[in-house]
Formats: structure tokens, sequence, C-alpha cells
């Protein structure tokens, strides 16, 4: 339950919902779809407080709640966060929470460019990103990394369980075959233990 003279006073959004004749007036209920828990009650908390204990794991989420209801304060504090908070360590975070809200494309790209340019930094902290997502971040042209690198972190992957012997070893043929052929190397996988050897 919130209180709707703070939903009003923050958000032009809300005071027209509960003003006017709309459903959400009627029923005293507005249905936050696609957020999650934590991005809501991160919301709220500004809602409430005027200020909130952003993470970089809900910081997309509560930016988009605060562009849907216009709330310019939580708009404005999240972007002056986003800018003292943002590093090669918390970039796949706010990146992986990007991924989950639509018109989060334009921070998603800075976040690219941050992992293109600081790839041999910002890599080591990919792991908690899907395979999919860490392929598609591999493919990209303006990767700064060289591969005997490349190979190193995905290589660091396994030895650290952040990731499986299969995913990591489908991410080395794609993208540092070249490198292998070119050297001569053989890997070779021993899934029951998780090691990958480069002979």
């Amino acid at each position: 339950m919130v209180w709707q003279v703070l939903l009003r006073k923050r958000s032009d959004v809300f005071a027209a919902m509960l003003a006017h004749n709309f459903i959400e007036r009627k029923e005293k209920t507005v249905l936050l779809e696609g957020f999650s828990i934590p991005e809501v009650l991160t919301f709220f908390e500004f809602v409430y407080t005027g200020t909130a204990r952003l993470q970089e794991s809900t910081i997309m989420g509560v930016a988009a709640l605060s562009d849907k209801y216009q709330v310019p304060t939580l708009q404005h504090f999240g972007s002056t966060w986003i800018g003292e908070h943002w590093t090669v360590e918390s970039d796949a975070q706010i990146y992986m929470s990007g991924l989950r809200h639509p018109g989060s494309e334009p921070q998603g790209e800075q976040c690219l460019q941050l992992i293109d340019t600081h790839a041999r930094d910002a890599l080591t902290h990919l792991h908690v990103l899907q395979d999919k997502t860490i392929d598609a971040i591999l493919s990209r042209e303006g990767l700064c990394i060289l591969e005997h690198e490349l190979v190193d972190t995905l290589l660091a992957w396994v030895e650290q369980s952040k990731k499986s012997v299969e995913s990591v070893m489908s991410m080395l043929f794609k993208h540092s075959l070249k490198l292998l052929q070119c050297t001569g190397k053989v890997i070779s996988t021993n899934s029951g233990d998780r090691k990958i050897r480069i002979v």
C-alpha cells in the first residue's frame, strides 16, 4: 500500500492516473509489470524518502520505472549514481540489469563500449552473463583484446568454476579458433574434473 499524496507529488503520471477517471483510481491499484520486486521496492523507497539504495543489478529497472512514470528527481538521482558507480567491475551487472528492460538500449550501448575499450579487465566479470550474451559481446568488432588474453580469461572461468567446460570450449572454438590453428595448439578436456589443458 502506497500513500497517494506522495505518488502524486513525485510523478505526473501517477497524479493523472489517480486524479482522473482511470481504472487505477477506481480500483486504487497500479500494476507495475515487467519489473523485479527489488526494482519496485527501490522505486518506492525513493518515492517515500527522496533517496534510495541503488545497486548495479537493479539500476536499469529503477531507471525504466522513473522514465515510465516520469519521476524526474529519480531520473537525475539514478544518472548521478551511474556516473559515480560505473566501473569495469560493475559494468556486467549494470548491462545485465538493462537487458531486462526495453528502452535502456542507450545505457546498454555505453556498457558495451566500456567493455570494448577495457576488454581484458571487463571480461573477467562477464561470466555472470548468459552464454549467448557473452557470445554477442565477443563477436563485437570493437572489442579490444588480444586473443591470448581472451583464451586466458575464458580458461580462468573454468578454473574458478564460474563457467562450465562445455560453455568455455564453445566460446574458445568460435572466437579463438584462428589463434589455436596458428599456434598448432590442441585443446583437450576432462569434464569430470572441470579442466581444460592446452597442449
